[in-house]
């Protein structure tokens, strides 16, 4: 699966794609999350590929000057786990430092992605 924003973005700096429709869960399971540092977002441009990690420095939230070893905090991260079909998944990205975009696809029977948007 591969992403092109239909936003005009033409870099990524964070993603997070959520399995929306998985049963009888009403908090929707992260299939992938990573955040890199706002230095290196133009590294990683469209299309993003599903499960490749991003190019740069792991995002650490800034801690009043505090080095992560001392307890500054690196963002959230979840490594890909696999998608299964008929499963409505939504994309939100961060480009740049506050622009944003996000999506919405499923994987048909037939392995081919449906892309439905942000609606």
């Amino acid at each position: 699966m591969d992403a092109n924003p239909q936003w005009g973005a033409d870099s990524v700096r964070r993603v997070e794609i959520r399995a929306d429709d998985d049963g009888d869960s009403k908090v929707p399971e992260m299939v992938w999350e990573q955040s890199i540092s706002h230095e290196d977002g133009c590294e990683n441009t469209f299309p993003i590929i599903y499960g490749e990690s991003l190019k740069g420095q792991p995002h650490v939230y800034d801690s009043g000057g505090i080095p992560e070893e001392l307890g500054g905090r690196q963002a959230s991260s979840v490594s890909p786990k696999p998608l299964r079909l008929g499963v409505l998944y939504t994309v939100d990205t961060t480009t740049g430092a506050t622009g944003y975009g996000w999506g919405r696809f499923r994987i048909r029977p037939d392995r081919r992605i449906e892309n439905l948007g942000c609606s």
